[in-house]
Formats: structure tokens, sequence, C-alpha cells
């Protein structure tokens, strides 16, 4: 089969396992939320029918879809569009005829969610009340549920009570965020409260719960469906409910699916049967429908975690999955979910960061009597020594050169002169094309907020009169940092494959080790590379087969780390400081030591590495991420927090290394394997970071 696109109308939170490769792209508004939610998944974002590409052959319209709330004509204009359409939350009778119609002048599919098939809790829940029905126990029926759980909680009643009668309701009413339902199903009384998830607040389910409680002459029997168990309140009303194989069954079938729906591998006469028991369902349902329709009613969403989600549907169980797929097509599969962003688009952000900073790095040498007027020449001594008083003398002329590489100064015989004018009022105009680059579709808005503050004192940084930390962490808020080493696309993308790298490393070689693999991770901070590492050693069932030293010189960011893993007893905690070689001489040999980010911050980085190298055992694996050269965005921030080197840094004036670097220390101190991502043709490297992975082969 060729690769097709799956468009996923909103927020994607249940998937099924397809044998193809199916790739996928999201329709949803211009909401924030929507454009996180494309970001963290890493998939192409379209905010109008009349963008998606023809290779689009399926919709699928999840219960929580922002777009589809705010479009009632949703499904009706995509079957229009000649795309088949799989709606979890089909909203009533009239609808789904009108689409059934559309569908079928257009040769395409309109598929609604059946629920219940293939679910042991649902078929359990029907044959209890089934039981319960058939001695003619139930006295009362009650529940409260979320709107997307209506058609889930009701089929289950219509298929246990074995009826089509319609619902009767008698009476209702609105208060605060739910609406009270009361009437009959057959001769039973019901009282339903229903409350309607928010997805407009975030894609998120509610902090109430849902649950449908039967009320018999025995006692109570709750059904909870969102965490899926069936509860008695007495022992002897357990007891008393017993199914056998005489009792009555829903049979189990072959879910329709995505994949068939692909593959216009459908059974007419079974998508017509189940298009007529979806149709008398909502006629079971049909009063029901009226009243909520008529009723709006509203309710903040708590947050939960999200389930993952990658470029293709996978969503398989690895709880119990001991070996992994060769590590080469892990990696693949990882380049592929983090390629879906223009080149055109990443070298355009890149154009427009160096553009603002470099314009605000000229207008501070404005401010302080530099390039006051074009063609000016001003010495080396005017500048470092009357203007900046000979202070941070080394940023200065990083910041020079700078601007020689962005042609808005030259230099020649020691000096300085502009090329153009201060552009001043043109500043917050590229901040506003940085800021809607990068904006959850790069990454966090935190980032741009920390580049922007810097900026604003830039002043009081020079001068020492605030330190830099205050801030990266105001008031000890870790948000800036989250932000710069975690929710951003490149930080993603190397922590993914650090996380993948250790996993594959543990399995691989935990039964040849006497005993737990040992990972040492240098300056954790706040834990965003810890994170990947900890959930993917869990994802693949391998967490208790390593011992993990969280270290850090800052008491700060170890007190972080111990609230964080607080319930991981594989973690331990270390202050440690790199710089100190005899602390690191007296680390024992360890089996993955991993670096992000951090090694920058040494005074002599080659003496550093050689002590680390060392420390790596046989076989063993070093993990470093790290900027390259001189990130631009880098010299309005965190250069004020390095301390000067005493190394080949110092030579180059720089805080970084380059690729070449770093290559020729790893090799100067041993026989090393090394690979580097991300590799020079994927589009992420142009952020300049890279995980280098050193695997021991002495």
């Amino acid at each position: 089969m060729e690769e097709t696109n799956v468009l996923i109308c909103g927020n994607l939170k249940e998937g099924y396992l397809l044998k193809e490769k199916v790739k996928l792209c999201i329709l949803d508004t211009e909401e924030e939320v929507a454009q996180k939610n494309a970001y963290f998944k890493n998939l192409k974002l379209y905010n109008s029918i009349s963008q998606l590409p023809s290779s689009i052959k399926l919709a699928y319209i999840p219960k929580t879809s922002l777009i589809a709330a705010n479009n009632s004509c949703l499904r009706q204009e995509l079957l229009a569009a000649g795309i088949s359409v799989f709606d979890e939350l089909p909203k009533d009778l009239n609808q789904i005829k009108n689409c059934l119609q559309i569908a079928n002048n257009r040769k395409v599919y309109y598929i609604p969610e059946l629920p219940g098939l293939n679910d042991d809790f649902f078929i359990k829940c029907v044959n209890i009340l089934h039981v319960e029905f058939n001695k003619n126990n139930i006295l009362y029926i009650d529940g409260i549920f979320s709107n997307v759980s209506l058609y889930y909680v009701l089929k289950i009643i219509k298929e246990g009570l074995q009826t089509n009668q319609k619902i009767q309701v008698t009476n209702y009413y609105s208060h605060s965020v739910i609406l009270t339902l009361l009437g009959y199903i057959l001769s039973i009384p019901f009282c339903a409260q229903i409350y309607q998830v928010n997805i407009t607040k975030e894609y998120n389910y509610t902090e109430f719960s849902d649950e449908l409680k039967i009320f018999t002459r025995d006692g109570c029997i709750t059904m909870d469906c969102i965490n899926r168990k069936v509860s008695y309140n007495s022992k002897k009303l357990k007891e008393s409910i017993s199914i056998d194989d005489q009792e009555f069954k829903i049979k189990k079938c072959n879910k329709l699916n995505i994949s068939k729906i692909i593959n216009f591998d459908i059974d007419l006469i079974y998508y017509r049967s189940r298009i007529q028991e979806i149709l008398n369902d909502f006629v079971f349902m049909e009063e029901f429908n009226k009243v909520l329709f008529c009723n709006k009613i509203e309710i903040e969403c708590n947050e939960i975690q999200s389930l993952k989600s990658s470029h293709y549907i996978t969503f398989k169980d690895k709880s119990n999955c001991r070996y992994l797929s060769d590590i080469d097509k892990e990696i693949i599969e990882i380049e592929e979910n983090y390629s879906h962003i223009p080149d055109d688009y990443l070298l355009k952000y890149k154009k427009t960061i160096h553009d603002y900073i470099l314009e605000e790095l000229f207008d501070f040498f404005v401010e302080n009597e530099v390039f006051v007027r074009k063609n000016v020449v001003y010495t080396d001594d005017f500048i470092i020594n009357h203007s900046f008083k000979n202070r941070n003398t080394r940023i200065i002329k990083r910041w020079l050169m700078k601007l020689i590489s962005g042609n808005f100064i030259k230099y020649e015989n020691g000096n300085y002169w502009s090329v153009r004018d201060s552009q001043k009022d043109d500043i917050e105009q590229l901040f506003y094309e940085l800021r809607k680059l990068w904006d959850w579709k790069l990454g966090s808005p935190y980032s741009m907020d920390y580049i922007r503050e810097n900026i604003k004192k830039l002043k009081e940084l020079f001068d020492g009169k605030i330190d830099c930390n205050t801030i990266l962490f105001p008031e000890s808020d870790i948000r800036y940092a989250t932000a710069l080493y975690k929710d951003n696309i490149i930080y993603r993308f190397l922590n993914e494959i650090i996380g993948i790298q250790v996993v594959n490393y543990v399995n691989e070689h935990f039964d040849k080790k006497c005993g737990k693999i040992t990972i040492l991770e240098l300056g954790a901070g706040i834990g965003a590379t810890t994170d990947n590492i900890i959930k993917k050693l869990k994802e693949y069932n391998l967490f208790q087969k390593v011992n993990y030293l969280y270290t850090d010189i800052s008491k700060f960011f170890l007190d972080i780390g111990k609230e964080k893993y607080k319930d991981n007893s594989i973690v331990r905690y270390l202050k440690l400081n790199i710089d100190d070689l005899k602390e690191l001489e007296s680390l024992e040999d360890i089996d993955i030591i991993v670096a992000a980010g951090v090694l920058n911050n040494s005074k002599n980085l080659e003496e550093v590495m050689k002590e680390l190298l060392k420390k790596i055992k046989l076989d063993g694996l070093m993990l470093i991420t790290e900027p390259m050269d001189e990130p631009i965005e880098m010299l309005v921030s965190q250069v004020f927090m390095m301390e000067e080197p005493n190394d080949v840094r110092s030579d180059k004036n720089s805080t970084f290394l380059g690729v070449n670097d770093w290559l020729n220390i790893i090799k100067k101190y041993g026989s090393f394997e090394v690979s580097i991502f991300p590799k020079e043709n994927h589009s992420l490297s142009v952020f300049g970071q890279k995980l280098f992975i050193i695997k021991n082969e002495r």
C-alpha cells in the first residue's frame, strides 16, 4: 500500500493498530491549544479544508475535537470534499442521516463510532445489567457522565435492557455546570447528570467521574467508565450476580477500523448493518439529544497526561516488551517524526532570530555611543576602554565579530565603522515575526520570553547589577529552563534519541553484566533529559535493571530532582563539580554517562573529557549534547553565566566548540566509535545543537 495521509480533526487520544504505514496530519483551529497539540505530535497543521492536499483519503474525528466543536458542519464538508470520515462522536440522528446521504453521493464512507465492540468492560457491564433486569431486580438507574461518554453509557443501558424503545425524558433542569435529566427507560426511573467537556480550555477530559449506578433490591452496582471497574456496595450483592455461559452475551466482532477504510476493504453487508444499528441507537436516545443540544453547559477541565502519538499510528503496548527492534530503525523513525517542518521555514526562522538579535546588539552599541552615525570610524581602544570602560572585553569582541559577519559593520586595521544607521523602529516588527515563526511551531513561547527578558535587561547584565540566573529562574520558577532545554523541537529530538539509546543499551547488555546497568548523569539540572530516559526505561519495562545517579553542582537542582523523582527508588543523588578532577577520579567506572548541555560550563573541557572517557566501561556509552560554535541567542543570555575557560576556547574567544573540535578531543583520548545527530542533511541541523554518541571500543 502507498503511504496515505490521514487527517486528524483535533487531538488524537486513541488510535488503531495498523499494519500499513499511515502518515498523519491535523486539521484544527488557529487557537494556541491546537497549535500546541500539533507541535508536540510533530504533525503538519492545516486550518481549513481548502488547504488540504489531495492525498488525504480519510478524516478521523476524535471525541474531543476543537474544530468539530466549532464547526457543526465539518463532517458534511469533509465528505463533500471526497474524504471518508471516521467519527468518534456522532451528534444526532439528523446529522448522521445527512452525512450518509452526502457520503453516498460522493462514493465515500461515513463511519460513526459504535461503542462496545471488543470492549471487555462494556460487555461485562451489559451482562450485569441484563442479569439484574431479567431478575426484575432493578429499582433505579442513576449516573453522572460527560457528553463524550453519553453514547457509550446509553449503549450499555440499551444493550443490557435489550430494548429499542425510546428513552422518555419527563423533566430536566440546568444547575451550574450540570444538566440533569429525569425520566424512564422502559418502566425503570432514571436520573442522568451530564456535563460537557470544555475542549476550548484544554484537550483533556474533566475532573468528574463517568459513573453509571444501578440500584437493585440487593444494593448498588457502580460502573466506573473512566477506571473501567465495576464495584458493589455489599459482598452479598456481588455474590448474587453470576454470569455463566447460558447468560446473554454480546458477540465480539472485527472492528471496522481505519486500515480497512483506507484500503476500502469493507464488508458492505456488515457496514449497512452497523449503520442501521447506530441509527436505532440514536432513535433510542433521541430525547436525550434534543435536550442536550438546546442547553449549552461548560466546565473547566484539569490536565491529564496525553497519550503518545507520533508521525505514524502505532499505539502498541510495550509494557511487556523486552526486546527492541533494530536501533537504527528506531532512530530512523525518530528522524522521520521530526522532519515535518520544511527546510525553508527553518531557514527563515534562523535568519529572523539572527537579524533580530543583531539589531538589538547594534542598538546596544549605539546607546553606548558607538556606531551612532554611519561611516564614522571607532577604534578598538575607543570601544573597549572609553565606551565600555574595559568591562566584558571578551563578550564585546564576540558581539563585534557577529556584527561584522552580519554586514552591520566593517573592520580594518583596528578600526570599526557602521555601514548602516540604527533601525530601532523595526525591532518590534522583527520580534513579532520571530514569535510567529516560533510559538508552538518550534517550541514553547517561554523561550522567546526568555530571550526578550535578557535583552530588556542587557545593560544590567553587562554592568553586573543582576545575575543572569535571576532571569533564567525568576523566583525559583523553572518555566524558562523547561522551555530552553525540553519544550523545543531540537531538544525533544535529541532527548528522544538519548532515551532510545539508553534503553537499547540496557536491553542488550543487562544479561551480560553481573549487576544492574549504571547510569551517571552530569549536570542533570531540572531533569529535562532525565525525564525522557526514565519514561523510556519504564515504557520498555527496564526500569528495575538500572541504577541512576543524578548529579549536579547545585543543591537547587538536586532538590528539584529529589522532588520530581521521589517515587523512583532507582535514582540516587550526588553533588558533583565536573571541574573538580579529584571528584571525577573518585567515581567508579560507569556503563552510561549522560552529559546534556553541561560540559561547556567546565573551565578546562579537555581535562574533564579525558577523565570522563576513562570512566566509561568497556562497551560503555557516553551521550553528550552541546551547542556548536556560537549560537547567536546565547550571546545575549548564557554568555553571562559562563566562566572564562582555560582551554582551546580561550584562544578562540568562544564558549562553545565546533564539531571537529569535539571529534579531535574524543580521538585524542582513546579509540571510540562516534555518531552525531542530527545529521548534517537533517533539517534540524539548522539549530546548531549536536548529540555525540560515544561508544567505548578500547
